[in-house]
């Protein structure tokens, strides 16, 4: 009981007799607006703040949602009021350097398992809140006159709850068939008399839905939906683990996925188009494309692509070293040359010693393993992803076919000497293995598989070893597009 002008309190709103419903909407955003603000400009990492507005800002929206059976004006306002809300955050977003303005915005929404960010649209939580209470009172016995005024209500063309779910599955093509006197729900042949199984289906057929429809406009454009359509082998699904982790800042994030996007304004960006100098301004050596700056800028070649290529191959050197009881060095050290003891010796960016004279004789990493005299040779790259596979071929060229090879972007090499045969002549067992990471943290599909069978490693070691490697590349990709776009 209440008592003079006291509210009652829910999700930290008040809850005043005889509101508006467009009057709650605006309270509602008001309140959200100033947490959304105070958390996309925290120090979270970007999955905490996703999480964080889901688990905080989302259910706001969903609740008020809930409390309208019967509501005034159309349903389709509503809706439109939860995309002009979701418009209004992602402005937010921008303001607060969490994304460029013309990203994909269908990403945004569209479920990590898919590459997307897994952010919540209000939007879409309106709907699910309402099946939630057209679910409940579809089958629940004692509300089934209730259920008898809603469904005449919603016969004559009254909004209602029945008439609000009634246009959700229309939209979403979803059939049903109402049975009022058993308190269920048919669809697809299935009975529901449970609200929670009922209001689940319904939602996850929703949800798959809005993700197919989502997914193929990002696919669709011409930039942003390049990534899904690579000519080689790569796993789309691997690919975009380190957006699901997250464990990164979200300018980070933004820089990452602005770069796969082509949304970095760079010289040959199509708003650039009245521009007359189309040159690198670090090398003016090249076209400034997203692919010359990130994997092929001779400015950056002495100094942040070796620190982006160092940090992913760190990630192989710790497994390495925890597999064969060696103390892997902190992040903050310098990996020391040589790490040996009484099963294998493990050499960093060392040369081998061997018989012949071949250039190419300094793999990134090669462990010699003495009790079974087997040697692996690793080699690292961080490449633009529609170059990984040749990436692949010519790291396996130098080391495999041909160490002398003078025209190394030149494919196919020709026979000639190489450390991999030379090693098997000294009676090593020698196998080699290529890890080439895109620049946002793109792989092929073999690669998680290579480096638990080759390396020996397990599944969960295999797949952690993985996600610091794109982790380290996207970060490193983060630091370079900030340095180049400082530049005059």
């Amino acid at each position: 009981m209440l008592d003079g002008e006291a509210v009652y309190k829910y999700l930290g709103i008040e809850q005043k007799a005889k509101l508006k419903e467009p009057a709650a909407w605006d309270r509602a955003y008001g309140r959200c607006y100033k947490i959304a603000r105070k958390l996309w400009d925290s120090d979270l990492t970007f999955r905490q703040k996703v999480n964080s507005y889901n688990s905080t800002i989302i259910p706001v929206f969903r609740y008020i949602a809930s409390c309208v059976a019967k509501g005034s004006g159309k349903y389709a306002s509503v809706l439109k009021r939860g995309t002009r809300l979701d418009k209004k955050f992602r402005k937010l977003l921008v303001k607060l350097k969490s994304r460029y303005k013309c990203s994909c915005a269908a990403r945004l929404y569209l479920t990590t398992d898919m590459g997307g960010y897994g952010l919540k649209s209000i939007k879409n939580a309106i709907e699910e809140s309402t099946i939630n209470l057209w679910a409940y009172l579809c089958t629940k016995a004692e509300l089934k006159g209730s259920l008898n005024l809603f469904v005449t209500m919603a016969n004559r063309e009254k909004r209602c709850v029945v008439s609000d779910a009634r246009s959700i599955l229309k939209a979403y093509d979803i059939d049903y068939q109402l049975e009022e006197e058993r308190s269920t729900v048919v669809i697809d042949g299935a009975s529901f008399n449970d609200a929670r199984a009922l209001a689940r289906h319904v939602v996850e057929l929703m949800r798959t839905v809005n993700n197919t429809r989502w997914y193929q406009t990002w696919k669709k454009l011409e930039l942003a939906g390049r990534v899904l359509h690579p000519k080689a082998n790569m796993d789309l699904i691997e690919s975009f683990t380190w957006l699901k982790e997250g464990k990164l800042s979200s300018v980070a994030v933004r820089n990452a996925i602005a770069a796969q996007e082509g949304c970095l304004i760079t010289r040959t960006h199509p708003s650039q188009v009245h521009s007359s100098d189309k040159s690198c301004r670090a090398c003016r050596s090249a076209l400034e494309t997203v692919e010359h700056v990130l994997p092929g800028c001779p400015k950056w070649l002495p100094n942040l692509y070796v620190d982006r290529h160092d940090s992913v191959a760190r990630s192989i050197h710790y497994r390495i070293c925890r597999k064969f009881g060696l103390t892997p060095p902190h992040y903050s050290q310098k990996v020391e040359s040589v790490l040996e003891n009484d099963s294998i010796k493990l050499y960093w960016n060392q040369p081998v010693q061997i018989k012949a004279l071949i250039r190419d004789n300094k793999p990134d990493i090669i462990v010699f393993n003495k009790p079974n005299k087997t040697a692996l040779i690793i080699e690292v790259a961080v490449s633009w992803f529609t170059g990984i596979e040749r990436q692949v071929q010519i790291k396996t060229s130098r080391y495999c076919v041909n160490g002398n090879w003078e025209h190394d972007m030149k494919l196919p090499y020709p026979l000639g000497d190489n450390l991999q045969r030379e090693l098997q002549t000294s009676d090593w067992k020698v196998t080699f293995l290529p890890v080439v990471i895109g620049t946002v943290g793109e792989v092929l599909s073999n690669l998680k598989g290579d480096l638990g069978e080759k390396i020996g490693l397990d599944a969960k070691a295999a797949a952690d070893c993985l996600e610091r490697m794109r982790r380290s590349a996207v970060l490193g990709t983060s630091r370079i597009i900030k340095n180049h776009l400082a530049g005059e």
